[in-house]
Order: structure tokens, then C-alpha cells, then sequence
């Protein structure tokens, strides 16, 4: 992972907040190629960059938790917002049908998270994202 210049966060399409960070692509085409803003509060929307994206139920790894039913308009984006907490069970689209203690939300606390994309055949490289304080 390398921190991108402004410029080359322009170049990525992105609209440049607070930074931009340089994610990698998986052997298998899902990639995430840049996170934006690369920090901010909980409740901070964040745009993800990649490709093989899905229109409907992409699944984003904040940390340890997930977040599912993530939506794509051109199978390029991502948007999210910073949870104030992490659900920790993984989702049923990844076929892991172990049962998962309900309720298990751990608050999102500040510190670095690594964020991805994954589905049930794939996971994309990992960049960071660092929540701060309110």
C-alpha cells in the first residue's frame, strides 16, 4: 500500500478529500484500486475504486466486521458509510453457513481498518482506512 498524490487520485477519477490510498488486485480480477477519503469519523462516506464489481451484493471487509448488500452503478464504485459498528457475522452469500452469535456488533473505535471487497470465489487486495475521532 502506497499514499497517491493528488494528482494521481484525479487520474483515478476520484474526487480527492482527504487522501487517496493504492490498493492491489486479486489473481482473480476483483481489485480495489483506491479508497476515498483515506480517513475520517464514523458516519464518513467513503467511495471505493476497483473492478468486478457486482450491479447488486458486493460485501465489504471493514476490518474484522462486514458490510453487505453494497450496491455498483458501473461496476467500477463503491460507496459505504464508516459503521459505528462491526458485524461480525460473515454473510451467507460467502458460504460460510456456521452459526454466528447474533448480535456481536463491536463499536468502531479510532485506528487503521482494512478495508476489501470480497464474494464467495474472490477477495480483492486490502487498503487502509483510518478512523479518527468526531
Amino acid at each position: 500500500m502506497k499514499l497517491l498524490g493528488s494528482a494521481a487520485c484525479l487520474l483515478c477519477g476520484l474526487a480527492l478529500q482527504n487522501g487517496c490510498v493504492q490498493g492491489q488486485t486479486s489473481p482473480t480480477g476483483l481489485s480495489v484500486v483506491a479508497v476515498t477519503p483515506a480517513s475520517g469519523p464514523v458516519g464518513t462516506a467513503v467511495t471505493i475504486e476497483g473492478s468486478g464489481f457486482s450491479p447488486t451484493a458486493n460485501i465489504v471487509k471493514f476490518g474484522a466486521g462486514y458490510l453487505s448488500d453494497i450496491t455498483s452503478a458501473d461496476s467500477r464504485t463503491l460507496r459505504f458509510t464508516v459503521p459505528e459498528g462491526q458485524n461480525m457475522c460473515p454473510p451467507l452469500e460467502l458460504g460460510d453457513n456456521k452459526p454466528c452469535a447474533g448480535g456481536a456488533y463491536p463499536r468502531v473505535q479510532p485506528g487503521s481498518y482494512e478495508v476489501s471487497v470480497v464474494s464467495r470465489t474472490a477477495t480483492s487486495g486490502e487498503v487502509v482506512f483510518t478512523v479518527t475521532e468526531r
